[in-house]
């Protein structure tokens, strides 16, 4: 997760996970399987941090409609690159469990209960 901050903060292309420089923690790994429901999660390909990411926004009140549309502007880019794209390299950085990870994000997503939002008086 720290090298994810820090590739956004210093304005580096975050096109696949080289940024990535250490292991991710198995008990990161173990909840988003628990409450997110994907059993595959690899933090060699995007996917994963996507996975990550609307957990999280899910976790601090976020709206389904806010996830869905990130998850859906994710989908798209994907598309676009997989179209784009010889299919050795499609299979390299979005990875093969694309399609199936997103479809069950799409149903955590749509499964949440609807959380309150923090509120800071």
């Amino acid at each position: 997760m720290k090298d994810l901050r820090n590739a956004i903060a210093h304005n580096n292309v975050i096109f696949d996970t080289r940024f990535k420089t250490g292991e991710i923690n198995n008990r990161l790994i173990d909840l988003l399987k628990k409450e997110v429901g994907i059993s595959n999660i690899n933090f060699d390909y995007m996917d994963a941090y996507v996975i990550m990411i609307t957990h999280f926004l899910k976790k601090m009140g976020e709206t389904k409609t806010s996830c869905k549309q990130f998850l859906t502007s994710y989908q798209s880019l994907t598309e676009n690159f997989r179209r784009e794209s010889p299919s050795n390299i499609c299979a390299q950085v979005p990875g093969t469990q694309h399609r199936t990870n997103m479809t069950a994000l799409r149903e955590f997503i749509t499964s949440c209960k609807t959380q309150r939002k923090f509120v800071v008086y």
